[in-house]
């Protein structure tokens, strides 16, 4: 079994059907969404998806119930080489370089 998240060939690895693995994965994630918004209920959420340093977030002191952020790792992979096909996708960036800079080790 590889270890690394980085992109690399396992000779050994038996390739999944893709169809199957998909319908599977997305009726995991219909039933979590489901129970999720059941125990979200009629709640109302305010959220702020803000990707910035922590120190430089949109909001206001004491104002926040939860703040999940990623801190930086002793060995921190290239997240925005991870990354960076999903942020275009879900249009996060439209230049990599600025997407870039706003990640740990970028200097």
């Amino acid at each position: 079994m590889m270890k690394s998240v980085k992109p690399t060939l396992d000779k050994n690895k038996v390739i999944a059907d893709v169809y199957k693995s998909f319908l599977s994965q997305t009726r995991r994630m219909i039933m979590k969404n489901e129970e999720f918004w059941e125990v979200l209920g009629t709640k109302e959420v305010d959220c702020v998806i803000d990707n910035v340093d922590a120190y430089n977030m949109r909001i206001k002191d004491d104002s926040a119930t939860l703040i999940v952020t990623s801190p930086p790792y002793v060995t921190s992979y290239e997240y925005a080489d991870l990354h960076q096909l999903t942020a275009i996708w879900l249009g996060s960036t439209d230049k990599l370089s600025e997407f870039r800079s706003k990640f740990i080790g970028f200097r």
